[in-house]
């Protein structure tokens, strides 16, 4: 019995620009919408992905999205090494590496489209601050595996079975308008910290839930601080 081969895909788009409809911004937490890939077309790499698939291929994403483990890493994932280390980091969705997660994926027309979550990441705060802060028209890039490639007029047809590892989110995608369309909501976390006598209280919505070696305390979180040290902070003006 023969061995399948699969094909590894990174697709990567121009970022052209366009005007972007900005709701709120702020630098912590961006929720926004972005074209992620199109179908029946050819990208700039040579691949056509037939939109009959690539509908299989979403509809199998729904419990990955409903849990939020579907996403992206803020660049595709570079790795030098075997070809087998290689092909490990190509099929991860490395949390450790995570920016973003997706809530929404649907079609319109040939577009794929997508609501699109920054994560509580090292990663993700640096998407929502390229996104939120400095307005950059972020691009996205399908990571993909298919054992089912064909050759037509010149291109690669990329078709069933096809399994998406993750939307990354690049600055030059292969499929020319898949980038970020509108910014839909920001949070700011930053400035919700009252400090008295002291103690510095977590307001409501970051101190629902204290959390200790993994384990749930209680719903209020106080962080005891030096009071000297507050003062000092206090009498030089430093916001707290």
């Amino acid at each position: 019995m023969g061995v399948k081969m699969y094909l590894a895909i990174d697709e990567s788009v121009k970022l052209n620009e366009q005007k972007i409809d900005v709701l709120h911004t702020a630098p912590n937490k961006v929720i926004f919408r972005a074209i992620v890939q199109t179908v029946d077309d050819v990208n700039r790499n040579g691949r056509i992905y037939p939109k009959k698939d690539m509908e299989e291929a979403v509809n199998n994403l729904k419990d990955r999205i409903q849990t939020k483990t579907f996403g992206g890493e803020l660049d595709h994932p570079m790795v030098v090494g075997s070809q087998e280390e290689q092909w490990a980091r190509h099929v991860t969705y490395a949390f450790s590496d995570a920016s973003h997660c997706i809530n929404e994926i649907y079609f319109e027309g040939n577009k794929i489209m997508a609501e699109i979550e920054t994560l509580s990441t090292p990663k993700g705060y640096a998407l929502a601050g390229l996104v939120g802060k400095d307005k950059v028209i972020v691009g996205f890039s399908v990571r993909a595996i298919s054992d089912n490639v064909s050759q037509k007029d010149g291109n690669e047809v990329v078709s069933g079975p096809i399994t998406i590892i993750a939307y990354d989110c690049v600055s030059f995608p292969s499929h020319s308008i898949a980038y970020l369309t509108k910014i839909i909501k920001t949070e700011n976390y930053e400035q919700k910290m009252n400090c008295t006598d002291g103690i510095c209280g977590l307001t409501e919505h970051m101190n629902k839930y204290h959390y200790n070696n993994g384990i749930l305390l209680k719903e209020k979180a106080e962080i005891k601080v030096d009071k000297k040290l507050y003062d000092w902070y206090k009498s030089n003006n430093f916001r707290i």
